[in-house]
């Protein structure tokens, strides 16, 4: 089974978690990533480069199943990657909970 795991935030517990993933999974897992930087910009906007990476990193195989964390915007990401997707089936890992996580002192709420 090829797995398709997609991981906008790659760093700390996020890389652990993925790379964790990767190495105990019985399936082969493909990863793609984006550096541990620009935190809101990952959750918002890197569903658009981090679904033209997968199809490099696929190079023209379907994955089985996408996994992904909850820094991804996995509908946006799943509409600019179906023609490298296709209809695998999604798993949108919680790894923590975005909508409720505390602003930093002085910074505004985002949508």
């Amino acid at each position: 089974m090829l797995i398709l795991l997609v991981e906008p935030y790659f760093g700390g517990s996020h890389r652990a978690w993925a790379e964790g993933y990767a190495r105990h999974s019985a399936h082969e897992v493909v990863l793609v990533t984006h550096e541990a930087r620009f935190w809101k910009w990952r959750m918002h906007g890197s569903h658009v480069t981090l679904a033209a990476a997968a199809a490099a990193r696929l190079a023209g195989r379907r994955p089985d199943a996408v996994l992904a964390s909850s820094m991804l915007d996995l509908a946006g990401f799943l509409g600019a990657a179906r023609s490298v997707v296709g209809h695998a089936p999604a798993v949108l890992y919680m790894h923590e909970n975005q909508l409720t996580y505390p602003p930093v002192p002085g910074e505004a709420l985002d949508y």
